[in-house]
């Protein structure tokens, strides 16, 4: 009995040992979080801007750059001295957060040294004609996705997507006689204020329930308010959000009313309004709050949509099909994008494997060229992050069985702010 009372009293003391070393900040890692935040910031490492020419233009002189190199090559020492063993849940996920943070700097510095040393020019062609430019994409890609895929392998996925997302179409179009005439029905656009906007608030009313159900309660959600955009320079997109509001665009062309169900889902709840308000309420790290990770941030717009099924939307083929139109149009930028920026191709290739894929939008495929040639990687950030967080999804689907739940995967997704999409895996418990 004395021997069991033992052992008892010995697994106690372990279990506790165990929680204090989990609960418990580790101080080299606290002193290291302290180290970044107090200069990181001060030593002007930015963040690279959409338009590759501004960011070529602005990556500093030699001493700056030099300066950055030095603290981040010890930043890079300090981390790997220490061991996540030793760390809290929480801190583990901070450690490769910093970790990312520290390599991507460090990379970014290593193509910037040369180019400012050797004075390379900054021209209108396209980041692939500059110095070490297929490099600089594939620093630009590891930036904006926050993901470890390579050129190849993203272009490869829009192939995939493309077909998958083709076949559907093609399905939806079979159950017809006459789809596109349905389709270009005059009744499915408007130039209306009034009936587009009630329109849109009736579909904001049948999201409700399904909010409830599948997103994290936040009773703190400020209302999404809808109004007519006016920002003529946004006028090529069908709509986008901003200060808690979703504009609608209305210029030249009337508006798609099929296209309200996947542009709310994606720019209103429970995509940008929803997750930029709810990670406003979510205490992380400093130095963390002024980071956006695109690839997750877009990413998850881009993932939401897949679930207006299980929200009651999509009701019509053509509702469904107008989404899929936007869905060929992100897959086939991966391929683009992919083409001009790594492999050199020139804006009458670029649009030749665009009309490939999609037909009588020629108009929309030579102005997402230009954007993505003065905004390399940028337009990867919705497929890559949805694809990471589908694949995250459908493994814990896989490991919980019938006790998966949407509510409480979203509800971890969103508990860190922006992350990279990468390590979205370290907020669950594998064990």
């Amino acid at each position: 009995m004395r021997l069991v009372k033992v052992l008892w009293l010995l697994c106690g003391f372990l279990m506790l040992q165990i929680g204090f070393s989990q609960s418990n900040p580790n101080p080299e890692f606290s002193a290291l979080i302290k180290t970044y935040e107090e200069n990181s910031l001060l030593l002007g490492s930015s963040d690279p801007v959409l338009s590759y020419k501004s960011y070529l233009r602005s990556l500093g002189s030699e001493s700056i750059l030099d300066k950055q190199r030095t603290f981040f090559s010890q930043m890079r020492e300090e981390i790997l001295s220490i061991d996540p063993v030793d760390l809290s849940k929480p801190e583990v996920l901070e450690y490769h957060i910093l970790k990312h943070e520290v390599h991507i700097n460090l990379e970014r510095i290593a193509l910037a040294i040369p180019f400012v040393v050797n004075k390379n020019k900054v021209d209108n062609k396209g980041i692939w004609h500059i110095e070490n430019g297929a490099e600089w994409y594939r620093h630009l890609v590891k930036f904006w996705t926050s993901s470890d895929y390579t050129p190849s392998e993203i272009a490869q996925y829009g192939k995939l997507e493309i077909a998958r997302i083709k076949a559907r179409m093609k399905t939806i179009e079979s159950s017809f006689n006459n789809f596109q005439q349905l389709r270009n029905d005059p009744k499915n656009f408007s130039q209306s204020t009034t009936e587009i906007e009630l329109a849109i608030n009736r579909v904001k009313m049948d999201m409700q329930d399904a909010m409830e159900e599948h997103f994290p309660t936040f009773k703190k959600l400020p209302n999404l308010r809808v109004a007519r955009g006016t920002n003529s320079a946004l006028k090529q997109t069908p709509g986008y959000y901003a200060d808690n509001t979703f504009y609608y665009n209305l210029f030249d062309e009337p508006f798609d009313l099929s296209q309200i169900d996947w542009m709310l889902i994606h720019e209103g709840n429970p995509g940008h309004h929803f997750q930029v308000s709810y990670e406003d309420a979510v205490t992380v790290p400093p130095h963390r709050r002024s980071i956006t990770y695109s690839g997750f941030r877009e990413g998850w717009a881009a993932y939401v949509e897949t679930l207006g099924y299980q929200m009651g939307l999509y009701s019509t083929a053509i509702k469904e099909y107008s989404w899929l139109e936007w869905e060929l149009i992100r897959s086939t930028r991966l391929i683009l994008d992919v083409g001009i920026n790594f492999y050199g191709w020139t804006d009458k290739q670029a649009l030749r494997e665009w009309k490939k894929h999609i037909a009588d939008k020629d108009n929309i495929g030579i102005r997402e060229i230009k954007r993505m040639r003065n905004w390399p990687a940028q337009v990867l950030t919705y497929k890559v992050g949805a694809r990471a967080i589908l694949e995250l999804q459908q493994a814990e689907m896989n490991r919980k069985g019938d006790s998966f739940s949407l509510k409480d995967f979203h509800t971890r997704l969103l508990s860190n702010r922006s992350i990279p999409v990468k390590l979205l895996g370290l907020l669950f418990d594998r064990s």
